[in-house]
C-alpha cells in the first residue's frame, strides 16, 4: 500500500492566531488581565495546535 502524498500547498496559519501567540510570547510579564492566566504550557499547546 502506498502512503498518500502530503499536500503540495502548506496550510496557511491564521493571522489572528499568529498575533495572539506573538503577544503572549513577547511579554513574559503580561499586562493584559486575560493573558495573565495563560501558562507557558498552554502557550506551547496553542502554538502546536494552531501552527503546524
Amino acid at each position: 500500500m502506498i502512503a498518500p502524498l502530503p499536500s503540495a500547498m502548506p496550510r496557511k496559519a491564521n493571522v489572528i492566531h499568529q498575533q495572539i501567540l506573538a503577544a503572549l510570547i513577547a511579554q513574559p510579564s503580561r499586562s493584559n488581565r486575560l493573558a495573565q492566566n495563560v501558562s507557558e504550557e498552554n502557550v506551547d499547546r496553542m502554538a502546536a495546535r494552531w501552527i503546524r
